[in-house]
């Protein structure tokens, strides 16, 4: 292994305890994943419960494809496996409530992940992947409070900036959801900076397509941020076709984590029409 992939790889512990996290699309990864291949013939260790963020312009692999098929094949094939012991270690619960996300267990999953915060009080500014279950679970306001918690830790983030506007869109209005839109700084991944724009209401969604320039991965930002700003305005079929192709397989290994919110929102928006 590289000592660039090296430091990639940290236990959950070990991410919850650093200082600065370059993006919200930092990913979790169970322990029990069996190894996957990570980067040029690189290996993921069975025991690797996090991957660490990494400078923007390096952000890469984030969950390979398959530890995804494998989260969510364990669950499907296994309907009448006993539920969980429960756990007050704060890396199993962790885990679990990301493998309940997932499976589109979003009330069980929120549950988890205020257990994790009762456990572990510290954690919370860190936890934006609660601030996610947190939305679909329809805790607006505990959902706004989280995102504004996450940016005393990194307040570089777009897309957690992006999360907060939804998240009021749905408890006040879109145009208040303007208002309170969280200050970032300097975030350099293509193609945030017009993320950051469209949800201003100073760009359009051509624009945020355009400065995508190809990239394969700026296309699974530009086409996720698209759709779920969309469906905050209201434009739902437009939300839908975006959010469509960020769930594309093609965009799995970019993605990451997001590829894998993209799946579930459509999942969940499909059962509730």
């Amino acid at each position: 292994m590289s000592p660039y992939a090296a430091q990639r790889l940290v236990r959950i512990r070990g991410i919850l305890d650093r200082q600065t996290v370059e993006s919200i699309s930092t990913l979790p990864v169970d322990a029990n994943v069996p190894s996957a291949t990570c980067g040029q013939g690189t290996t993921v260790a069975p025991d690797s419960t996090m991957i660490a963020p990494m400078r923007p312009e390096r952000r890469k692999l984030l969950l390979p494809q398959l530890a995804i098929v494998w989260i969510l094949g364990l669950t499907a094939m296994a309907p009448a496996a006993q539920a969980p012991e429960p756990s007050n270690d704060p890396d199993v619960v962790f885990n679990q409530a990301i493998r309940d996300f997932f499976s589109g267990n979003i009330k069980t999953s929120a549950d988890g992940f205020d257990q994790l915060v009762e456990l572990a009080p510290n954690t919370m500014p860190r936890l934006w992947q609660r601030g996610i279950v947190l939305y679909y679970a329809e805790r607006y306001d505990d959902c706004r409070k989280q995102f504004e918690s996450h940016r005393t830790y990194n307040p570089n983030d777009v897309e957690n900036a992006a999360w907060h506007f939804l998240c009021v869109a749905r408890l006040e209005s879109p145009e208040q959801a303007k208002l309170e839109l969280l200050p970032v700084g300097p975030d350099s991944r293509r193609p945030m900076r017009e993320v950051y724009g469209l949800f201003a209401g100073e760009l359009t969604a051509n624009e945020v397509l355009a400065a995508t320039k190809g990239e394969l991965s700026a296309e699974f930002f530009a086409n996720l941020y698209l759709g779920l700003h969309a469906e905050a305005l209201g434009n739902n079929q437009a939300a839908i076709d975006y959010l469509q192709m960020a769930a594309d397989d093609k965009y799995a290994r970019v993605g990451g984590y997001m590829h894998m919110v993209a799946r579930v929102h459509l999942s969940l928006r499909s059962a509730s029409r």
